[in-house]
């Protein structure tokens, strides 16, 4: 017996003195509404949301979950690396209401930073790599650097966010206070936000989970969801949260 059917043997025993038969699409739905997108959706239709800005893009992982799940409004996406936004540009290009912007890091001012390219691209950061993050992911390992222009959220989506019912994804390891600063306008105006929330240092000088949660509570948000992202695999421990917050 394969293990999806044993657990579709299982909750049926349960559900069985109830007079229930659940199926195996009904048992796919329940799992997915249950998973992390599951509940991001349901958030994101609870609140309205017609507009995403999804700041540490990579090459477009999270707009095309979001879009082959069903959400229809707007995406813009935004990656400081070029190769990674290279492959952006070419699948938003595939989507009507979906667009890459163009390639900048987004912080608290307008400069010029250094990132450290990770081995594995997603990990990449203008903040240094720590110990903790290699041990539990090897692949992740810098491996060079690159200049790239940094301008602020709201230099850049202020405008966009004011006229629309927006979410602001931030996933740019260890780098989303600063990105955060330089979106004062863009928190006022925005519904939802979905943030990378570390429990231990991975990058230098970045700040901690709950110092996250405390940033958007003086800021008149409240923690909506808490969903383990990346995990130590030798020992088991949650190393960063995705966490959604949303406007009182």
């Amino acid at each position: 017996m394969t293990a999806r059917a044993h657990i579709r043997r299982l909750a049926n025993r349960l559900a069985g003195p109830l007079g229930v038969q659940l199926t195996s699409t009904q048992m796919a739905q329940r799992q997915f509404a249950g998973s992390q997108l599951g509940h991001l959706l349901t958030a994101m239709r609870h609140f309205g949301i017609d507009l995403v800005v999804d700041v540490g893009a990579n090459i477009g992982q999270f707009a095309l979950e979001l879009l082959e799940h069903g959400y229809s409004g707007r995406i813009i996406s935004v990656e400081p690396l070029p190769d990674a936004h290279v492959q952006l540009v070419e699948a938003a290009a595939r989507h009507p209401k979906w667009s890459a912007f163009e390639r900048v890091a987004l912080g608290a001012q307008a400069s010029s930073v250094t990132m450290q390219v990770a081995g594995n691209s997603v990990s990449s950061s203008v903040l240094a790599m720590l110990p903790a993050h290699i041990q539990a992911a090897p692949e992740s390992m810098p491996t060079s650097t690159v200049e790239v222009r940094q301008t602020t959220l709201d230099e850049a989506f202020a405008m966009d966010v004011a006229r629309a019912a927006t979410l602001i994804k931030i996933d740019t390891q260890g780098y989303e206070k600063q990105v955060l600063e330089g979106g004062a306008g863009c928190l006022t105006d925005a519904r939802l936000v979905l943030l990378e929330l570390s429990t231990v240092m991975l990058y230098d000088g970045q700040w901690l989970w709950t110092d996250g949660i405390a940033y958007l509570e003086q800021r008149g948000f409240e923690l909506w969801f808490l969903h383990p992202d990346f995990t130590d695999p030798e020992t088991g421990r949650v190393l960063q949260y995705n966490g959604l917050f949303a406007r009182r």
